[in-house]
């Protein structure tokens, strides 16, 4: 099937709300209108990322052969994590036994089957850097896609993907993010979204601009409901009582407004370059951002400025060495570099 360039040009936005989501928000901690606005609107870049995986899955499942998806997500997916992962958990072993940083405690290698043992820190990913969390969720969507294919073409595609979409909008993340199976649950529905605009894209396509003002018209609904009910804290993923969940109907609302105008653009513009760059190393910058985040945090190199000013600064920063890193390592390897790096 033809490639989709508005999903393409989606993923290179996608990456860039996922650097924005984990660089510190301090000017969010300060308070102000204007800051917890901005911050609702950049957290939960991984809406989009589930989104974008669901709708390449369903568009592209005509290529689906078992052994060639596991193959290749083992390769490119797995690998890397383990490599990104077991290298940070060895580097600050390391740093710690020389005193160098006090990370006392991250990881115990004398029990590695244990809460803290090598293993545990494999599954739950997130426990030494934040943003790893999404790899064992996402090897829960690998081993689920013979489910997915099974769904999506049922007579009952539309009603799970609603139901499912639904309990997204109504439950919330794990707290720390290091449960990848309940994280698999919350997002399914989100999955299976990004699948049904795959599927039905024909008539999204016929109706983008009702969509688009539809997806706006939510986005800002959700962000003035988020102004009226939350005050100074901002502790709105982890919540544990069953109700609405901003934040995801929020990214649901601003799913459609982005895929939207990307949509009408894409009638006039056949190539944005840059978008098209980050989604080609976006997978490669999400592995290697959260180490960066983490270094920087440590190395405190904005300590004392204007919290806007550090946060610009920061994310900037974070983004220019993930990418100058991921063309470094693609320029070195090769082909090879996905084996490091991800695809």
């Amino acid at each position: 099937m033809k490639k989709v360039m508005p999903i393409d040009w989606f993923r290179g936005i996608a990456i860039m709300f996922v650097v924005s989501s984990h660089v510190p928000l301090t000017f969010v901690e300060n308070g102000g209108y204007w800051s917890e606005m901005i911050g609702a609107v950049v957290k939960n870049g991984t809406f989009f990322f589930v989104f974008i995986s669901g709708f390449l899955f369903q568009w592209l499942k005509h290529k689906y052969e078992v052994k060639k998806y596991f193959n290749s997500k083992l390769k490119y997916v797995v690998t890397p994590y383990i490599i990104v992962l077991t290298s940070v958990l060895v580097g600050v072993y390391v740093l710690d036994k020389m005193e160098i940083i006090d990370y006392d405690g991250l990881i115990n290698w004398n029990s590695p089957f244990s809460k803290d043992g090598y293993f545990w820190h494999l599954y739950v990913g997130g426990a030494a850097i934040d943003a790893l969390w999404y790899i064992p969720m996402a090897v829960c969507f690998f081993i689920a896609a013979p489910f997915f294919l099974f769904v999506s073409d049922s007579k009952w595609f539309v009603t799970v993907t609603v139901i499912l979409l639904f309990a997204n909008f109504t439950t919330f993340r794990p707290p720390g993010n290091i449960d990848p199976l309940y994280s698999f649950i919350h997002y399914i529905g989100v999955y299976m979204f990004g699948m049904l605009l795959a599927k039905y894209f024909s008539f999204f396509s016929r109706h983008t601009l009702a969509i688009t003002v539809y997806g706006a018209l939510g986005t800002v609904i959700c962000l003035v409901i988020h102004r009226m009910q939350v005050n100074s804290e901002y502790a709105w993923f982890y919540k544990g009582e069953f109700n609405f969940n901003l934040i995801e109907i929020q990214k649901a609302h601003m799913t459609l407004l982005i895929f939207g105008v990307l949509l009408m653009i894409d009638r006039y513009v056949k190539s944005i370059k840059t978008l098209e760059f980050l989604a080609s190393i976006s997978f490669g910058v999400f592995f290697v951002h959260g180490v960066i985040i983490w270094i920087l945090r440590k190395v405190d190199l904005f300590h004392g400025w204007n919290a806007w000013i550090e946060y610009v600064c920061f994310y900037l920063l974070v983004l220019g060495i993930s990418v100058g890193i991921i063309s470094l390592v693609k320029l070195v390897f090769g082909k090879r570099s996905r084996l490091i790096v991800g695809s």
